[in-house]
């Protein structure tokens, strides 16, 4: 098996989002209902899972751009920047706790406006019209999503959370885990966070998926400096779990499958002891109950975009998941999810041929008649 070949490092572009910001960082504890009106639309049951015969599975998975953003007062990203690199280290070790702010959304953190956006700066070109769906790939077991419509089928799903900025799980390691066994890449030594955009097909429904990269694993001559962008064989994702608990990980697998993300790694520690450390690949394969999982949430997504196609491109709703139990809501708030020019881009391109040749034909009449 040969080794990918290793160049000195690419060039990144630092691209300042800071015209975008008109308000501060959210800092206070919004409630969930936040902008909604009180009762919802409808509720939306699980939908059945009927064996059909047809093989739910993602197919196509293509990388489409990538960025990194920068410690700065002003929102700066990085592109196409680089995630963190995996660096090996001997059992066992001690970790001190987690402590101080950590941001749970980078994007909403840095671009409150616009969480979006960065996708569209990051991406060179894409017909963003034959897209059914824009997402992020992590959303806890209980959400809220902000949903509206660009173009003519496109669902765009904004990420919610109560605030930004958490205080440290008081007896989480995951931080100082994933910092004490990475190194940044070369270039991106003054970088925060770094996400991913990805599309594939979804039986048929074609989704463009952003995520954030915990790590990525070293090529096979232990170096990192790609010369095309990292394979998405080689991403990870970090966690830790306490000796005590169970190495159950289906809700991080599906969110692992959505991120088209194949490897995990995790440390197993006693109060901040870890004696072990275990890598887990192809949790990306999908069979049994993973694919039942998949099945449900491609005829959810079916019925979310009806739902949004037919509130029209001024309507605003919102997905609130909570016990168990999906209901939409009517946003109040008129906020649109993309500044205007880039719901532009939505728009078929065969539209622009249309007008030329209406243009055209309009200007053969004119010209017959003179």
């Amino acid at each position: 098996m040969s080794s990918t070949k290793i160049v000195a490092p690419k060039c990144h572009d630092q691209i300042n989002l800071g015209g975008w910001v008109y308000n501060a960082p959210r800092k206070f504890l919004r409630k969930i209902m936040h902008g909604l009106d009180p009762d919802p639309l409808l509720t939306m049951h699980p939908p059945a899972a009927t064996e059909d015969g047809q093989r739910v599975e993602i197919t196509g998975t293509r990388y489409l751009g990538s960025y990194s953003w920068l410690k700065a007062r002003k929102p700066i990203i990085l592109v196409p920047g680089a995630p963190r690199i995996w660096t090996h280290r001997q059992t066992p070790f001690t970790l001190p706790p987690d402590f101080g702010y950590q941001a749970c959304d980078f994007n909403a953190h840095r671009l409150p406006p616009y969480p979006l956006l960065p996708i569209f700066i990051a991406i060179d070109t894409f017909d963003w019209a034959s897209a059914d769906v824009v997402a992020d790939s992590g959303q806890r077991r209980d959400f809220r999503m902000d949903l509206q419509l660009a173009g003519s089928k496109t669902v765009l799903c904004t990420r919610w959370e109560p605030k930004v900025l958490m205080n440290a799980n008081p007896g989480g390691y995951g931080r100082n885990f994933e910092r004490m066994h990475t190194r940044p890449a070369p270039g991106c030594e003054n970088t925060t966070s770094h996400h991913r955009v990805i599309t594939y097909d979804l039986a048929g429904m074609k989704m463009v998926v952003r995520a954030e990269v915990d790590a990525c694993l070293p090529d096979l001559d232990g170096k990192a400096a790609y010369a095309q962008e990292i394979p998405q064989s080689a991403l990870v994702e970090l966690t830790t779990k306490h000796e005590s608990r169970d190495s159950r990980w289906s809700h991080k697998h599906m969110q692992m499958c959505i991120s088209q993300t194949p490897n995990l790694i995790y440390g197993i520690h006693r109060n901040g002891v870890f004696n072990k450390v275990v890598k887990k690949g192809n949790p990306v394969d999908v069979h049994g109950h993973m694919e039942f999982k998949l099945r449900l949430l491609r005829r959810a997504l079916e019925n979310i975009q009806q739902l949004v196609v037919a509130s029209g491109l001024r309507g605003r709703l919102t997905l609130i998941y909570e016990d168990k139990v999906l209901k939409v809501y009517q946003r109040n708030l008129e906020n649109s999810l993309l500044p205007e020019e880039y719901l532009e881009m939505f728009q078929p391109k065969t539209s622009i041929f249309v007008d030329l040749l209406d243009s055209s034909q309009a200007l053969s009449q004119v010209e017959a008649t003179t």
